[in-house]
């Protein structure tokens, strides 16, 4: 698992008091009088402070202590990183600003800022609760112990973006299948399979009969083409299951009916560093300008208007809809949280979640530290607890309309590093309860076929307001 620097420079960020983040430092907000590199100094005086602060006792590691300090080390050198500072101090102040209104925290100030990942700090593990699929359901990147409450402890899961108008981080990556953990969701998890399998025999005979690849499908079954075993593949030439194949006949330095009419040569290589297909020399930065592959070849059909795959999936989710949203909400909003943490049986403990984004951004790379009019400025962060979204859920839910997925912007291939092959095909789509949109998700291929597409999501603007302000949807009791 990567390790995220603005995480840590949150957690040295939340030891020190907001009067000191905003007023003394001077770093919230725009550029204010100085120069530019006025505030750009405060920024490295305060990695200075705040290391000092995560070295010491105030924040907690299980693991990664040393990996996570060197992002505060040699800051000039690494740019990136005081960009990163900027999110961080604005996720910390405004993690303060919700214990305090939300929770009516008197002193914000953190005790112990705990690191948590793969591995929780011990005095935070039991807090780890394995729920709804989830090893660690709680999915608090940090968990805070403010000054003065011993038996007080609040959760963030921490999010980033450079502007306050920027598209927000998404909340979710979860395999489609994950979302469904209940055994009564078999049938529907056998369906979804069962169109899967047909799906991609499909596209394997059709790239058999538009030469992409050499293949005898006589007699084989549309399980034995969606994932055939590794011995069979072997035997036919193939590295990776037929969809996933890199490379294709379509490729100049692979042999196919255009080169020659021996077809034992189909599907071989030219040249002796490639294998067959191609698919041990071929690399994602060699396959950055190439759409003659078999796998960009399957990642164009998928983005397809129309697809018929994903049109599929869609169906069986509006089919099963009240299912399917309830779990997407609860795996994306971690709505159950509160019921596990009272189910934990820990006594008088106070605790509370958010879902946090940091928000900063800069001049980007060595240019903020060299330019005399460089940027850098902390925005005010975003903190929704986990109650005000109940509360909002619980607005919608008092209205009797069935919760709709609905397809909002075309089915497309979109290629995330430029390339064809390296692409994410996906399908955007809305979660929407009378008419009032609440998430703003993808659903989405990324890498193998073989596995499950995986689910994107974002709070929609409609669903922030009735968080932040004011009710769109009118329940039993109308609009709030």
């Amino acid at each position: 698992m990567a390790l995220e620097p603005s995480e840590v420079f949150c957690a040295a960020a939340l030891c020190f008091n907001k009067t000191y983040l905003q007023n003394k430092l001077k770093l919230v907000g725009p550029q204010g009088p100085g120069s530019p590199n006025d505030r750009i100094d405060r920024f490295l005086t305060f990695f200075k402070e705040a290391e000092k602060v995560a070295s010491g006792n105030e924040v907690v590691f299980a693991e990664n202590k040393q990996a996570f300090l060197n992002f505060f080390k040699d800051p000039l050198k690494n740019p990136g990183n005081i960009i990163d500072m900027s999110r961080g101090i604005s996720a910390a102040i405004a993690v303060q600003e919700w214990m305090q209104s939300e929770h009516k925290v008197k002193n914000t100030t953190a005790h112990r800022v705990f690191m948590t990942g793969n591995v929780w700090p011990k005095e935070v593990k039991p807090l780890a609760v394995k729920a709804h699929g989830f090893d660690a359901y709680n999915s608090s990147d940090l968990i805070i112990r403010p000054v003065g409450m011993p038996n007080a402890y609040f959760g963030v899961s921490l999010k980033k973006k450079p502007k306050p108008n920027d598209q927000d981080p998404t909340l979710i990556n979860k395999a489609f299948d994950t979302v469904l953990t209940d055994k009564s969701f078999d049938i529907v998890k056998k369906e979804l399979e069962d169109i899967r399998e047909k799906y991609f025999a499909g596209l394997v005979k059709e790239a058999v009969k538009e030469g992409y690849i050499k293949l005898d499908i006589t007699g084989k079954t549309d399980a034995q083409l969606f994932k055939p075993d590794k011995k069979t593949r072997n035997s036919e030439g193939f590295e990776r299951i037929y969809i996933d194949t890199k490379g294709s006949m379509k490729m100049p330095e692979i042999y196919g009916p255009k080169d020659t009419d021996i077809e034992a040569k189909w599907g071989t290589a030219k040249e002796s560093r490639f294998n067959y297909y191609g698919d041990k020399a071929l690399g994602r930065s060699e396959l950055s300008s190439r759409n003659d592959t078999m796998r960009a070849w399957v990642n164009k059909k998928l983005g397809e208007t129309n697809c018929p795959l994903y049109k599929a999936f869609l169906k069986v989710m509006n089919d099963n809809s009240e299912v399917f949203a309830k779990n997407l909400i609860n795996v994306t909003l971690k709505t159950d949280l509160p019921n596990q943490m009272k189910s934990k049986g820990l006594g008088n403990m106070t605790f509370g979640f958010a879902l946090v984004t940091g928000i900063g951004d800069g001049t980007k790379g060595k240019k903020l530290l060299e330019s005399g009019s460089s940027t850098i400025t902390v925005y005010k962060g975003k903190a929704y607890d986990i109650h005000s979204i109940l509360c909002g859920l619980s607005d919608l839910d008092s209205n009797t309309n069935d919760y709709e997925f609905k397809i909002t912007n075309r089915m497309e291939s979109d290629n995330d590093d430029g390339s064809p092959e390296g692409g994410a095909a996906k399908i955007y789509f809305d979660l929407i309860k009378n008419r009032v949109p609440l998430l703003n998700m993808e659903l989405r291929y990324k890498g193998g076929f073989g596995g499950q597409p995986q689910f994107f999501g974002t709070l929609t603007k409609q669903f922030k307001t009735i968080v932040e302000d004011k009710c769109l949807v009118k329940g039993k009791d109308g609009a709030r």
